[in-house]
């Protein structure tokens, strides 16, 4: 088939368009990814030198190249937007077991992927063996935030800051109100959550209230 000069400008014109369309589809795709990518340190011995410097616990992960869950948690979880938002609090660190051959006995691993929190002295805080969803592994960073000092606690969700401070006596303590979220026992939680067997059903700027055992209990700010 012959075409004239004015078909054949038409359709390198449609193929620039079609190249033109699909490299921008991968630009987005591409910053939509990189926009939540945890920035991973590679050496854990300088990370919990960095916890040391800035004050911040440590997120290390200990995975094989070969393990079905490592990669599922890296695809899964480590890819969402809340657990990235929580991740910015911690250094995070990277421990491929089959070049450090020695990480297995040294941090007692039982198997992979293993991530192991550690606080800002080097003390471990928390390990979790196996895969998590990403609710359940935020839920997890959460607990792990409330246990460091009361400036790294504080700041487990940027741009909310806390009202007022103060512990409640008896089964459960509010430590904080944000917006529309509140610290209780620890542990950051909103309307409809549930905090140690107690569901969250009001949050104001001086209480919460919670639903344990069919009764309601007030904890105040006042």
């Amino acid at each position: 088939m012959c075409l004239n000069k004015s078909e054949g400008a038409q359709i390198i014109s449609r193929m620039k368009k079609i190249i033109i369309a699909f490299l921008s589809f991968i630009f987005i795709l591409t910053f939509s990814l990189e926009s939540w990518a945890i920035s991973w340190e590679r050496d854990l011995a300088d990370a919990l030198e960095k916890a040391k410097t800035k004050g911040k616990p440590v997120m290390a992960d200990f995975y094989t190249d070969w393990c079905h869950w490592c990669k599922k948690l890296d695809k899964d979880v480590y890819e969402n937007a809340g657990v990235n938002r929580l991740a910015e609090k911690f250094i995070c660190v990277k421990v491929n077991c089959e070049i450090d051959k020695g990480a297995f006995s040294k941090y007692g691993l039982r198997g992979y992927p293993t991530v192991i929190f550690f606080n800002a002295k080097g003390k471990t805080e928390e390990t979790v063996v196996g895969y998590r969803t990403a609710q359940a592994f935020a839920d997890i960073m959460n607990k792990v935030l409330g246990r460091m000092p009361e400036s790294n606690a504080n700041q487990q969700l940027p741009g909310k800051p806390i009202i007022k401070k103060k512990r409640a006596a008896g089964e459960f303590k509010l430590e904080g109100i944000m917006d529309s979220e509140a610290i209780v026992n620890d542990k950051i939680v909103a309307v409809g959550d549930e905090v140690d067997d107690a569901k969250v059903i009001v949050i104001t700027e001086s209480c919460v209230k919670l639903l344990y055992k069919d009764k309601e209990l007030t904890l105040s700010m006042e």
